[in-house]
C-alpha cells in the first residue's frame, strides 16, 4: 500500500512539471504566432526561449526521474527515507535551483512581450486583455517564490509525507 503512494507521488511530481513547463511554451508558441514576420527581434527572442524551455523540462525531468539512484528506491521507503539511501530528495540546492530556473524563464516569457503587444495593432480593449493575461503570470512568479521558502523548509527538516499516511493506517 506505501508503494502504491509513492508511485502516485513520483508521477504527480513528474506530470506537474511537464504541465508547468509546457504551460510556459504554449504562451511562447501563442506569442510566436501573434507577433509579425517583420518583427525579426521579438521573433528571433521567443524561439530562444522556447529552445530554453524544452531544455529546462528535460533538465527538470531527469532531477525528478532519478532523484533516488537506483531508481526502485523512489518506490521503496525504507531506501528512499532513510538518511544517505537516497541524498537527492532533500537536497535543497537542486529543489531552490530548479524552482529559480522556473521562476527565471517565466519572467523572460512575461515581460518582454509586453513591449511587442504595444506594437500590434489591434484595439485597446484587446491589449489590455493581453496584457491582464500576462499580468497573471506574474502571480505564478510570486507563488514560485513563496514555494521556495515554505516546501524549501520542509524538505531541510527531512519531512516525511508519508508518514500521517502510514500512520493512519496502522491505527
Amino acid at each position: 500500500m506505501r508503494t502504491n503512494l509513492l508511485q502516485i507521488q513520483y508521477l504527480h511530481e513528474l506530470f506537474w512539471v511537464i504541465s508547468e513547463h509546457l504551460t510556459r511554451c504554449s504562451v511562447l508558441h501563442l506569442f510566436l504566432r501573434i507577433v509579425a514576420i517583420s518583427y525579426k527581434w521579438p521573433r528571433i527572442y521567443l524561439r530562444v526561449m522556447l529552445v530554453l524551455s524544452y531544455l529546462f523540462i528535460l533538465v527538470n525531468i531527469y532531477f525528478l526521474m532519478f532523484e533516488c539512484r537506483p531508481l526502485k528506491g523512489s518506490f521503496d521507503i525504507e531506501i528512499r527515507y532513510l538518511p544517505g539511501r537516497c541524498p537527492d530528495t532533500t537536497n535543497f540546492a537542486t529543489y531552490a535551483g530548479l524552482c529559480a530556473g522556473h521562476m527565471i524563464l517565466d519572467l523572460l516569457t512575461i515581460v518582454p512581450p509586453f513591449f511587442v503587444i504595444a506594437k500590434l495593432t489591434m484595439t485597446r480593449a484587446k491589449k489590455i486583455n493581453l496584457y491582464m493575461l500576462l499580468s497573471l503570470g506574474f502571480l505564478s512568479v510570486v507563488m514560485s517564490g513563496i514555494r521556495i521558502f515554505v516546501f524549501g523548509d520542509i524538505l531541510v527538516n527531512n519531512y516525511d509525507p508519508t508518514c500521517k499516511y502510514c500512520a493512519s493506517i496502522s491505527s
